[in-house]
């Protein structure tokens, strides 16, 4: 009957599309790519945490703004972004410098890794979160050291040089 005919050209439809989607995955699941190789691929953040776990100190403390996937980075780490703890009210953080110092006396964070979309958000913002990051970066309390595929790895300054550095 035509109902069967339709019903079959659909079940066959939406298979050819599973494995269309399916095939990029391919390649790790079946060994013909290797997982660190398959995970470099751009866009994504695992070259940069490939360089900070290289490059940065064992008892580095990372922030993680916008990027969820600590489990790659084989430093002590914690998410950042507000929202995601009670451990910093941004709400009450209304300059650049009192949030950088918040992040490294309260968290104890020493360096950041910032997602691509939320350095592009912090460009444009004029208030909230995103301007005080974008006022911290301008001001120096934010030094890059590495970027890779639009993630960047940043050094928290301390206050004297973070001042220093502005004027």
């Amino acid at each position: 009957t035509v109902a069967n005919t339709l019903v079959g050209i659909a079940t066959l439809l939406s298979f050819t599309l599973l494995v269309l989607l399916s095939l990029q995955y391919a390649a790790p699941a079946t060994g013909l790519q290797s997982e660190p190789d398959y995970l470099r691929q751009p866009p994504g953040p695992y070259r940069a945490y490939e360089w900070a776990n290289t490059h940065l100190a064992p008892d580095t403390v990372v922030l993680l703004l916008g990027e969820p996937r600590g489990f790659y980075l084989r430093r002590p780490y914690l998410w950042g972004d507000p929202g995601h703890h009670a451990l910093l009210d941004y709400d009450h953080l209304h300059d650049e410098g009192a949030m950088v110092l918040a992040w490294m006396l309260r968290l104890g964070a020493t360096h950041a890794l910032i997602a691509p979309h939320v350095l592009v958000a912090a460009e444009r913002a004029t208030t909230g979160f995103p301007a005080l990051l974008r006022q911290a970066i301008h001001n120096g309390w934010l030094v890059p050291l590495h970027q890779a595929d639009g993630w960047t790895i940043w050094r928290l300054r301390d206050a004297g040089s973070a001042q220093a550095s502005a004027r």
